[in-house]
């Protein structure tokens, strides 16, 4: 920490409570018009050393044992009235974890906040997925998505290739803040029954020709 002029200027370092585990480095200047805070988050990785319910109540009960890397960097700024700014982008990183829906690989990310403090995001934010299993694995999954005001997370669209066909995830508001069971709707384009049947090995059974329909689903803490 330094005050020269009239002028504070300040570095450190921010670790997990209780933990040798760095979380960010930050610098802060502040002047008469005003000042800033820079955070950088160099690489926190999640596993079995720390999980992200040790650094947030968010995301307890939403997802658990996550693996996996976060890294990227933040600004607060403010100015002589008291508005204040922020804004960040922050990469998530082949991660893994478990949801209420199942099992989810692969997550790559980058998310832009224009507004870190609020936890809201510009639109369209895109997510690609490896794998999901609610039930049937779905491979090579995009999300587009956007955070909203009170830690609600709107899907836009999200789209897998499936059995010779689209699995399409429909436009949905979820929210983060509730345990509340989560109504999700799936849309099946040029399902094929046969590649479906020969993948489950059904051996007795031969279904042939090709579905579209739709799938509503509620999911909850028990699974879809």
């Amino acid at each position: 920490l330094s005050v020269k002029g009239g002028a504070i200027n300040a570095t450190g370092q921010l670790y997990a409570r209780d933990r040798d585990i760095l979380i960010a480095n930050f610098l802060l200047g502040q002047g008469d018009g005003g000042g800033k805070i820079d955070i950088l988050v160099p690489g926190i990785r999640f596993g079995d050393a720390l999980q992200p319910e040790e650094l947030t109540p968010l995301t307890e009960g939403k997802i658990a044992l996550v693996d996996g890397l976060v890294h990227g960097k933040g600004e607060v700024r403010w100015n002589g009235n008291g508005k204040v700014t922020s804004s960040g982008d922050f990469a998530v990183v082949e991660t893994d974890l478990a949801a209420a829906f199942g099992p989810v690989t692969g997550i790559n990310t980058t998310i832009h906040f224009d507004d870190l403090l609020g936890l809201q995001s510009a639109p369209s934010q895109s997510l690609d997925l490896a794998t999901i299993n609610p039930g049937i694995m779905v491979a090579n999954g995009e999300v587009r998505y956007n955070l909203l005001p009170g830690n609600k997370v709107r899907i836009e669209r999200g789209q897998w290739p499936f059995m010779g066909g689209l699995l399409i995830l429909q436009e949905t508001i979820l929210d983060m803040t509730s345990n509340a069971p989560k109504h999700l709707t799936f849309e099946v384009v040029g399902f094929d029954a046969r590649q479906f049947i020969d993948s489950m090995e059904f051996k007795e059974i031969a279904i042939s020709g090709l579905f579209d329909g739709t799938l509503p689903m509620i999911f909850d803490e028990n699974g879809g």
